[in-house]
């Protein structure tokens, strides 16, 4: 097992839930912290909390203009560090589709956010994930990670629109897990249940086994020091 310590990694959805307390723990642990929300008041909060180790960076990942600006920046960020080690994409949002309707305009909500978000900040990193292989050993691997759900692997009601999203980002990250392998790049699919969050506060629902964002951050980072290319949990 390699400890994620004293790398440089971008985390998107950084401001509340996993991301938050992912962020606390990867800090703890010696790492240089990019921080992504959309709020730069938040990020500004992060900074001054964590102090150096956290460098924010504005996004909104819905938004072409602010995409675009993240990818100049993120290059001013990274190069003086010597590069970018891991990128987890963790920026997400739900909402349900009430009274059995399908609302295209909730799918497409969903998808921009939780499928083409999650592209387009993969684009933006990959020119520094994939790496030429020559003298790769496992400790000099990159990382990307993609922030999915457990709703993806059985249906419940309401729910199509936020698993659907979901469901493609799945497939996207088995299908670049392929693709990068020679690349020097380990590509890892993170699917939660439900987590106690800011999202799940507005549930109206049972939500079995619900957990702590520090656990599920604790499982997140177990499972990417393990090299596992799935983390499902609970």
């Amino acid at each position: 097992m390699s400890q994620i310590k004293n790398k440089t990694i971008w985390l998107t959805g950084a401001s509340s839930g996993i991301g938050l307390a992912l962020l606390a723990l990867l800090v703890a642990q010696g790492n240089r912290v990019i921080v992504s929300a959309r709020r730069e008041e938040r990020l500004q909060a992060l900074r001054d909390q964590y102090g150096e180790r956290v460098i924010p960076l504005v996004l909104d990942v819905t938004d072409p203009a602010s995409l675009n600006a993240a990818r100049e920046l993120l290059s001013t960020i990274v190069t003086p560090l010597g590069g970018l080690d891991v990128a987890i994409i963790n920026a997400g949002d739900c909402k349900y589709l009430d009274g059995g309707r399908c609302d295209s305009e909730i799918i497409k909500q969903m998808t921009r956010v939780n499928f083409f978000g999650a592209v387009d900040c993969a684009e933006i990193a990959e020119p520094y994930l994939k790496v030429s292989p020559s003298g790769g050993g496992a400790e000099q691997r990159k990382q990307l990670v993609f922030v999915s759900s457990l709703a993806t692997r059985l249906a419940f009601p309401r729910a199509g629109a936020y698993g659907a999203s979901k469901a493609a980002l799945d497939y996207l990250a088995a299908s670049l897990r392929i693709d990068w392998a020679s690349s020097c790049c380990d590509v890892t699919l993170v699917s939660p249940g439900f987590v106690a969050t800011p999202l799940t506060a507005s549930n109206d629902f049972s939500m079995p086994f619900i957990m702590s964002p520090q656990r599920a951050a604790r499982a997140i980072v177990r499972g990417l020091e393990r090299g596992k290319a799935s983390i499902a949990f609970p």
